[in-house]
């Protein structure tokens, strides 16, 4: 008797994005162009600001991709789950 599983992977990736001010707008950009390279399937953002969640979830391209689980900061910080549609 043979059996046989299908097997997959499945990609991840944490994120600590909290960076104060310093290179706000630059960083911001950077982790969403990686985002785009790598195509991880569930992303995990820890310390998300106002500024990060906003621009996340203006990025048409990102949105395409993934549903981001909803924005609840704490004490000026949250986290995001993006998760790949696919």
């Amino acid at each position: 008797m043979t059996t046989s599983c299908n097997q997959f992977t499945i990609s991840i990736l944490t994120w600590n994005v909290w960076f104060d001010c310093l290179e706000l707008e630059c960083r911001t950009e950077l982790i969403m162009k990686e985002l785009l390279y790598s195509q991880p399937h569930v992303v995990c953002f820890q310390e998300v600001v106002p500024y990060f969640a906003t621009a996340l979830s203006k990025n048409k391209k990102l949105n395409a991709m993934y549903t981001v689980s909803p924005y609840k900061p704490s004490l000026g910080y949250g986290n995001l789950t993006p998760v790949s549609y696919t």
